[in-house]
């Protein structure tokens, strides 16, 4: 069977995690955060996997092997997947250059533009360049698009940006076979792994944690993760995806 874009984002941070630990947990109602040996990653949470979080916590995780654990990326628990995806990033993270908003400042400006993932600064940093935006979200916002309308709007559009969140809730899957080879298409926000499997797809901005205490404070009271406790950074896609199939 053909392994899906979550065993092979599960599959490089296996490699890079094998022969480390757990040390540290934190969970709110926006992310999660692990430590493993020395690093710190960060995912976002659904109301899922914060409901069994909540109920079960997470003490029985620590000091669990974390190259064995990444696997629960993409086959585990609502929680365990966010935490896996948290560790995958705590090593991944290391990855990329750093981001001079370059790419995102073009595709904001895109006469068309999709954006998947109900974030309002984002949108309205968009709708003030005066272009099309096309919002897919899994709530019933009005306005939104769901995301069976990504095959029909997407060839449309010249910008697109997908927040990490689709890679935690996992349905990105609805979106990778829609993005053209031509746009300019970038995945965004500390829930994005630097991952090879997805740089086919897109460019990569995400988050690399420089302050683990304030990161796990900042996720444990539902805040934001800023700049001070995490380093913005860009890895590009591969010029093309064929090559990579």
């Amino acid at each position: 069977m053909k392994e899906n874009i979550y065993e092979k984002i599960a599959g490089e941070g296996e490699a890079l995690l094998s022969g480390m630990k757990i040390k540290d947990i934190a969970f709110g109602s926006n992310y999660a955060a692990v430590e493993t040996d020395g690093r710190c990653g960060a995912a976002y949470i659904s109301s899922e996997a914060y409901a069994e979080a909540s109920e079960k916590g997470f003490k029985k995780y620590l000091e669990a092997e974390a190259g064995s654990f990444a696997g629960n990326y993409a086959k585990g628990s609502p929680f365990q997947s966010c935490l896996a995806l948290a560790a995958i990033n705590s090593v991944l993270g290391a990855r990329g250059e750093p981001d001079d908003k370059k790419l995102y400042n073009s595709i904001i400006s895109a006469e068309n533009v999709a954006m998947v993932g109900y974030f309002s600064p984002l949108m309205d940093e968009i709708k003030a360049k005066g272009g099309v935006l096309n919002i897919f979200e899994l709530k019933d916002i009005p306005g939104t698009l769901k995301p069976e309308k990504a095959g029909e709007i997407f060839p449309e559009c010249a910008g697109i940006i997908i927040t990490g969140a689709v890679l935690a809730n996992k349905t990105a899957e609805q979106y990778l076979p829609f993005i053209p080879e031509e746009a300019e298409a970038m995945f965004m926000g500390p829930s994005v792994p630097f991952s090879d499997e997805l740089r086919k797809y897109a460019n990569l901005s995400g988050a690399e944690i420089t302050d683990k205490n304030a990161a796990f404070e900042a996720v444990s009271a539902g805040k934001c993760l800023r700049g001070g406790i995490v380093k913005y950074k860009f890895l590009p896609k591969y010029e093309s995806r064929r090559h990579m199939v």
